[in-house]
């Protein structure tokens, strides 16, 4: 088992249990008031799926860093929110419905617009040795059809 049991069981477990008890704290209501207000939830997406990108490559290119750890980067930026900043929100009694329900969506938006983000901002690193791609993976990215 690659990771050992406490990467392989015991985290899984701990952040279920986590999120468990906060979605043991939080109501119906909690979620029709962030479904109600539109403002807060259309600037966090906006921040998390193209801010954190472009800072990303902001940073990236700023400090020059190598083709392969400026697509870490990006791949990083592109995937916010998750247990710990709902676990974070929680801990600060902040708008932890919010925090859920932007993960939610973001986590849904990113697995299709991931590859665009990283395609149209890394093209400079698809040349790179160290990192093999397909023309398959290629075609994919570019929003066409295998097959």
């Amino acid at each position: 088992m690659e990771g050992g049991v406490l990467a392989q069981v015991v985290l899984p477990l701990s952040l279920a249990l986590i999120m468990f008890g906060m979605g043991l704290s939080l109501e119906r209501k909690d979620f029709v008031q962030t479904a109600t207000t539109i403002k807060p939830f259309g600037l966090g997406l906006l921040l998390q799926l193209l801010m954190l990108p472009l800072l990303a490559v902001l940073l990236a290119s700023l400090f020059s860093l190598s083709p392969e750890l400026s697509v870490g980067f990006m791949i990083i930026a592109l995937c916010p929110g998750g247990v710990t900043s709902n676990m974070f929100s929680f801990l600060a009694r902040g708008n932890v419905a919010l925090s859920i329900s932007l993960t939610a969506v973001v986590s849904l938006i990113t697995r299709s617009h991931k590859p665009a983000h990283i395609y149209s901002r890394g093209l400079y690193v698809i040349h790179s040795p160290l990192i093999p791609i397909s023309s398959a993976q290629l075609e994919f990215w570019r929003g066409g059809r295998r097959g």
